[in-house]
């Protein structure tokens, strides 16, 4: 030590300042890079990222993470990684991708195409049943590739290889994005209630109807190659047709549970591209309209939606619908129609005028002090025409059509005083205003067609329900309109063949909606034929006739006696009354008064009388409608009885009863107010 301070100290002046620099420099020189590694060390953390640290972390860890903020990561015993938070896009092959959902529907679509193939060989072997699955690829293109039968205790080659066959004609959605579908699609067969393999879900006891088509669950196979194609926010939905949509949303709308549940059904739909167009978007707002059934609901409806076009045609919808002073509150309440009308008055001013012509003097005051109140100026109109002030009617009926917001309501009230008034010219006139100011609205041109075929113009309606066909081509009940009208024109057996078609699309087991409405018009219509066949004493028409119901399917609902009602006019109001021998009056289940025709069936008679009665509720009283009243005892047997009765329902007649023991009917007119029980 002493030698290097000796030695330091013999160095000249300079250098020994050098040299004490140097050391100075390197000291700081470590100092700084000690300093930068733990700056270095020292690592924040973003909030869209995790900073893993692993190494020497504590006792018992291997790692620890930090989720926003930040921490000291030690040298050499310790290190570290990011780990992001961002979404990623990736690629996803979907090739072949077709859901079962899709598939079903497009299987139950061609349903009776395997009901063809079990009923042929079911008229050799009566106890023919089973079940038969079929397996199929569907190709890029939609079409099914091949098809083979997977397992079957049907034990009948014919009619499997029939079932083969027609799965092998059939198209569906092609598969997104490319590839095949490999589907395995298994029916149960039986005859009745009785036979074959127990479907997965529990029925309830149902009366034997004939052979049956039960499908089951749908089992789908995927096949994928090796092309990607990138995910898209459209559903497989929305690829199919709009006949195929609709069903789709009709059993999702029916799962909805609730005003919300439908609301969530449409948002879902606009999600899922499956209402590109406004055709496609109003064909859902209809079911949703259908499934609410009446305007209070739809009221509910159209405050949940906040979709602009839909709650504008909502509101055109229900203002089109309102029937009865409840939906008329309804709409006011929440359109903010009201005029101010109070009706609970205007009744007590109309019923302090004791005369004709003081009612019009009241009801004149009335449309003053209320000049929007539709009601008080159709009030006045009627009021005027009883009374023969027609000058004054027909000036009052103008101002009425020149009113922007006049709907059909009032424009069929109008045209129906003209026809009163012996005016058919103008009254057609009326009428075609109906859809004038509103070509695509469906239902004014349903109102049109319905109102011509009530007074008789059946070529006219015809031709309305084909331009309704144009603009809803793939809703059914169209093709029942059109059979109406081609039946009033003459042309039974057109009619009888859309009606077919109609039944024909039921499914299985279904004893409601169009295809039963259909089959009900059927047996009226061939009820109508037989009857004047044996008037005629036409043996050979009535065993041709008979042949034609056994293939239309009429009678495999036969029953022991079938009651019903028919009528075209939309404003009849005529309402269908049944009892069972010492029961009361009640509404049958067969009701479809939107196509005129309600019905009560009896499948086993029993003694006693039974008591049958029709109304006539609502409606301008002075506008005449006529229906009829048909019954048929024991239909398509040797001992099948039919009778038919022309009704009229006017000023004068505004019910009828009848009572019916074994198969004799008799009846009169009602008095007002009386029942068939007090007779």
């Amino acid at each position: 030590m002493l030698t290097n301070s000796l030695f330091l100290a013999q160095l000249p002046g300079g250098m020994f300042a050098a040299i004490i620099g140097l050391i100075i420099l390197f000291a700081a020189l470590i100092f700084f890079s000690f300093v930068m590694l733990l700056v270095k060390q020292f690592k924040r953390c973003p909030s869209n990222r995790v900073l893993v640290i692993y190494g020497r972390t504590g006792k018992g860890q291997s790692s620890r993470t930090i989720h926003g903020g930040a921490a000291f990561v030690w040298p050499l015993v310790q290190d570290y990684a990011y780990m992001s938070l961002e979404p990623i896009q990736i690629e996803v092959p979907l090739r072949g991708a077709l859901s079962s959902e899709v598939v079903r529907h497009v299987v139950l679509r061609h349903l009776n195409e395997v009901r063809f193939c079990y009923e042929q060989q079911l008229a050799q072997r009566p106890d023919l049943a089973g079940r038969v699955s079929v397996r199929f690829i569907v190709a890029a293109s939609g079409a099914v590739q091949s098809a083979a039968i997977a397992d079957s205790t049907l034990s009948n080659a014919a009619a499997e290889a029939c079932i083969v066959s027609a799965f092998r004609r059939w198209t569906f959605p092609a598969p997104d994005g490319g590839g095949v579908v490999v589907v395995t699609y298994p029916v149960v067969l039986q005859n009745g209630g009785g036979g074959g393999s127990t479907p997965t879900r529990a029925a309830a006891p149902e009366p034997p109807r004939g052979p049956r088509v039960a499908s089951i669950t749908t089992t789908v196979t995927f096949t994928t190659t090796e092309l990607d194609h990138r995910p898209s926010r459209c559903s497989e939905a929305s690829h199919l047709s709009i006949a195929d949509r609709r069903s789709l949303w009709s059993e999702r709308l029916s799962r909805g549970g609730g005003v919300s549940g439908w609301v969530e059904v449409y948002r879902a739909a606009l999600r899922a591209c499956e209402v590109p167009a406004w055709t496609d978007r109003r064909a859902l707002l209809e079911l949703m309209l259908a499934q609410a059934s009446n305007v209070p609901t739809m009221v509910q409806l159209y405050r949940y939606l906040d979709d602009g076009g839909a709650r504008s045609y909502l509101r055109a919808a229900i203002l089109r619908r309102v029937r009865t002073p409840a939906d008329l509150r309804a709409v006011r309440d929440a359109f903010g129609l009201s005029s101010g009308v109070d009706f609970a008055l205007v009744e007590q001013v109309l019923a302090r005028a004791t005369t004709p012509a003081l009612k019009i003097r009241a009801l004149r005051q009335l449309v003053l002090q209320y000049p929007d109140s539709f009601d008080l100026k159709l009030r006045l109109l009627s009021e005027l025409e009883a009374s023969s002030k027609l000058p004054e009617a027909k000036r009052l009926a103008e101002l009425l059509r020149r009113d922007p917001l006049a709907d059909a309501g009032v424009r069929t009230a109008i045209g129906e005083m003209y026809l009163r008034l012996s005016d058919e010219s103008e009254a057609r006139r009326v009428f075609s205003e109906i859809v004038e100011f509103a070509p695509q609205d469906e239902l004014a041109r349903r109102r049109l067609g319905d109102l011509y075929r009530a007074h008789g113009w059946y070529e006219d309606a015809y031709r309305q329900y084909q331009t309704l066909a144009t603009i809803r081509p793939d809703d059914p009940s169209v093709s029942l309109l059109l059979a109406q009208a081609a039946a009033g024109a003459g042309r039974i057996d057109e009619a009888l063949r859309l009606e077919q078609k109609l039944a024909e699309t039921a499914e299985p087991g279904a004893s409601e909606g169009i295809a039963r409405t259909a089959l009900l018009w059927s047996s009226v219509r061939f009820a109508e034929l037989r009857k004047a066949a044996r008037d005629a004493h036409d043996d050979a028409k009535l065993a041709a006739l008979a042949q034609r119901m056994r293939r239309s399917g009429v009678l495999r609902e036969a029953g022991a006696m079938r009651v019903s009602l028919v009528w075209s006019h939309p404003d009849a109001g005529l309402s269908l009354w049944a009892s069972h021998p010492g029961l009361s009056l009640v509404r049958p289940d067969d009701l479809s008064p939107e196509y005129g025709l309600e019905a009560f069936d009896v499948r086993e008679q029993e003694g006693g009388a039974y008591a049958i009665e029709v109304r006539r509720t609502g409606g301008d009283a002075r506008t005449a409608v006529e229906g009829k009243l048909v019954v048929v005892w024991n239909e398509g047997t040797a001992s099948e009885k039919i009778e038919v009765v022309p009704l009229r329902f006017d000023t004068a007649h505004r019910a009828y009863a009848w009572r019916v023991t074994g198969d004799a009917l008799a009846g009169a007119p009602l008095s007002e107010g009386a029942s068939a029980l007090m007779r």
